[in-house]
Parts: structure tokens; sequence; C-alpha cells
């Protein structure tokens, strides 16, 4: 089982970046703070806190339509210890 309280993204983008976590059945939406940048910057996404999973799915989209490139993406996961 895993967390994954943050997610980087490497981007340009005119609009609100939505990144779509899917985690054991549940799907939530969080968007990107700091979307108003014409040059490439590092965007942090918070997610919610008490998800722990071992799979994970995503989809990251820009909810205005917009133009936007995408330089990098990078999880940081936390391995979650074993409660008996």
């Amino acid at each position: 089982m895993k967390g994954l309280p943050y997610v980087y993204l490497g981007v340009t983008v005119d609009g609100t970046m939505v990144l779509k976590v899917t985690a054991n059945g549940t799907s939530n939406s969080y968007t990107l703070s700091d979307t108003t940048s014409t040059s490439l910057h590092t965007g942090r996404i918070v997610l919610g806190k008490g998800v722990r999973a071992r799979y994970w799915d995503f989809e990251l989209t820009n909810a205005d339509g917009a133009d936007f490139t995408l330089d990098s993406i990078t999880f940081y996961p936390v391995a979650l210890g074993r409660r008996i």
C-alpha cells in the first residue's frame, strides 16, 4: 500500500489543469494551483490525505480546453507501514 501526497508537473498552460486520481474504485479531481504562466514552470498538486491504494489511475486534462505543454510529471509515493 502506498500514499501519494504530491504530484509535480513541469508545464506551460493558460488555463486550469485538472488531475483525476482513481484509487480503490473512488475518483477525485485536483487542480493545479498556479496555472497562469506563459513559460515553463513547476507546479504542485496536493492530493487528499488518507488515500491509500496499491494501484492508481491518473488522467491529466486542461479544464478550459486551452493548449498546454507538459514537460514532466513526477510522483512521490510514500510506502505505508503494515498495521497488525
